[in-house]
């Protein structure tokens, strides 16, 4: 009896830890995605100030952070809510389906979303919508960021617009991307 009460006590302080330990990861990456937000808002502020009051006019937006290298995308961001002052965890997993063109293919930009009513917000937070992308992209490598050429989203009542960072591509790109909110970093949005 006593070595199963000990394995059962050891059992509860293993999953007691690595409870512990996963809240402090959720929160690590919440910090960390609010950090890449506030810097997309910077950047989007010094390159493009229009969308900066375009987003605060809208019934809600979100920035990404992303980056691309070869055939796969990905990124983070966070969306505001602001009807409701409500901010979401965002990621972002991409895949290149057709990629032509020259350059590097390693490439880092931001997108902003912005959302027309509370029924896109809804459909866009609950994975109802389905998101894909279809560019001709041309980015600088320079410490200027460019506008995406023909960066296009496809998701009813969102719109967004794409500033390249980093990397150099010039081609036709044919991509799926998904943009979700993790239910760990959202409590279960």
């Amino acid at each position: 009896m006593k070595k199963f009460s000990a394995g059962l006590v050891l059992a509860a302080l293993l999953c007691l830890l690595t409870a512990t330990a996963s809240a402090r990861t959720v929160a690590e990456e919440q910090a960390r995605i609010e950090e890449v937000h506030e810097q997309a808002m910077d950047l989007f502020a010094r390159m493009r100030p229009h969308l900066i009051r375009r987003a605060e006019n809208s019934y809600g937006y979100a920035t990404l952070s992303c980056s691309r290298v070869l055939l796969y995308e990905r990124g983070r961001g966070v969306a505001v809510n602001n009807e409701t002052g409500e901010k979401v965890y965002l990621k972002m997993r991409g895949v290149d389906l057709l990629g032509l063109g020259i350059g590097f293919f390693a490439t880092e930009y931001d997108i902003m979303l912005f959302f027309k009513d509370e029924a896109a917000w809804d459909r866009f937070m609950t994975g109802k919508t389905k998101v894909k992308t279809s560019a001709v992209a041309v980015a600088r490598l320079s410490d200027e960021s460019g506008v995406g050429a023909g960066f296009g989203l496809t998701a009813r009542d969102v719109e967004a617009v794409a500033l390249f960072k980093k990397g150099l591509e010039v081609g036709v790109d044919l991509a799926a991307m998904k943009i979700f909110a993790p239910k760990k970093l959202n409590g279960g949005y």
